[in-house]
């Protein structure tokens, strides 16, 4: 289960997505269904590892400072540069986001 997850972690965003493709895995593989919250928090680790990956391996040096200035405060500032990029949460997609980031890093 944890497998098929990992596989899908880098095309799927959503946790629900993944959680999907557990219950195919476990059903076709004639298993026992777990509680849906074993599910989600396996698909939360699944995702969270991936991000780190995608964090660690993919990006050079540069684009990680430019995301790391994103969770600085600067002085006189209450809120970080990600704060202000959650206030619009509603209209901002993980696309949305990684085409900004790509175009301040440039």
């Amino acid at each position: 289960m944890i497998d098929t997850m990992n596989k899908l972690a880098y095309s799927k965003d959503e946790p629900a997505d993944l959680v999907n493709v557990a219950i195919e895995e476990l059903i076709h593989q004639k298993y026992e269904l777990p509680i849906y919250n074993t599910l989600k928090d396996a698909a939360n680790d699944v995702r969270k590892r991936s991000y780190r990956m995608i964090y660690h391996n993919l990006l050079n040096e540069n684009q990680k400072e430019s995301v790391n200035q994103l969770f600085e405060v600067s002085e006189g500032s209450t809120n970080s540069p990600w704060n202000q990029l959650k206030e619009d949460a509603k209209r901002v997609t993980l696309s949305h986001l990684e085409l900004s980031l790509l175009a301040e890093i440039g």
